[in-house]
């Protein structure tokens, strides 16, 4: 049977392990969802984990919900500051992140019990600075997401071969390396070794633009085509309701792709898909993102369908506007 001193030497012992991995959450008024989200988080089966959770600012109640969080839970870490953004909270949260790898979650989502244990496990077993994996779109049903480019080990002569699939997929016609940070692991070391800083005022495709810087660092990475990240479609965020300024917003992630032109490991069809993105962003805006009264205002050449091989089960279908 085991004796007390035992025991507190065993928990003394548990809480001198050093962290594997840091999860970062910014929050910003998503109480409805948060409990959701941090009970996930909590039933982690790799337990030297902790969380930061940035409060960024919130109105509803949900750095209340973070505080009752971090008063049970000792691994829950809360910070709160003034609402600056999402790159803001994520600097605020990287700042105060003691683990040698870090992760990051919207508190809007969830994740299954061995994320992270999985996440981990495959880039401690493979040496490598970055895995990316898949996840489950949650609406009105669920669908699995993965990226274009394919599984398996990259490093040395094979990180060129990634960073060129990384924006798309060019054979596939499928994006590359999917945009959010948030079925990824990354080195900490990796990300302190970044040359660029991702402007905090960027309010679009923050992701998408760490993502890519941490690209053009790495050194080795792991594509896993699996998923434990649920990334609920919510309505009401900021991704799916118009923006009268949605163009200086495409214009601000231009501004910073041309930063990264000049980077050594920045080839030329990397530039090429770069550009291609940002005229992917403006059509998408023309016809949904900029609040237009009247959708679907830019019309497409139909005449692409005839490149589409018979039998390929391809069902197209309109409907309304």
């Amino acid at each position: 049977m085991m004796t007390m001193i035992q025991q507190a030497g065993e928990a003394l012992e548990e809480q001198n392990k050093p962290i594997a991995v840091s999860v970062i959450v910014p929050v910003f008024n998503t109480a409805q969802y948060l409990r959701q989200c941090l009970d996930s988080l909590v039933n982690q089966t790799l337990k030297e984990m902790e969380f930061i959770c940035v409060d960024d600012g919130s109105t509803d109640g949900s750095g209340e919900i973070l505080d009752m969080y971090a008063e049970k839970y000792p691994s829950i870490k809360v910070i709160h500051k003034k609402n600056g953004g999402v790159v803001s909270a994520r600097r605020c949260g990287e700042a105060a992140a003691n683990g040698a790898y870090i992760g990051y979650v919207d508190s809007d989502d969830w994740v299954e019990p061995d994320m992270y244990r999985e996440l981990y496990g495959c880039a401690t077993e493979n040496q490598v600075e970055m895995v990316t994996s898949g996840c489950y779109m949650e609406g009105n049903y669920t669908s699995e997401l993965y990226d274009g480019a394919e599984g398996g080990l990259y490093e040395a002569e094979e990180m060129p071969k990634l960073r060129e699939n990384t924006i798309y997929c060019m054979q596939k016609k499928d994006l590359g390396l999917r945009g959010s940070l948030c079925y990824k692991l990354f080195s900490k070391k990796l990300l302190e070794r970044g040359q660029f800083q991702i402007p905090e005022d960027l309010s679009m495709s923050e992701d998408k633009m760490q993502m890519l810087t941490c690209i053009l660092e790495c050194r080795s990475a792991y594509v896993l085509k699996k998923a434990w990240y649920h990334y609920r479609i919510n309505p009401a965020s900021a991704t799916h309701s118009g923006n009268p300024s949605y163009l200086l917003c495409v214009d601000g992630v231009y501004q910073y792709i041309r930063t990264l032109y000049s980077h050594p490991n920045f080839t030329s069809p990397m530039r090429q898909q770069a550009e291609l993105y940002i005229i992917e962003m403006l059509l998408a805006g023309i016809n949904t993102r900029l609040g237009f009264q009247t959708r679907n205002l830019l019309w497409f050449d139909p005449c692409w369908l005839e490149a589409v091989p018979a039998g390929s089960r391809v069902i197209l279908y309109g409907s309304g506007e």
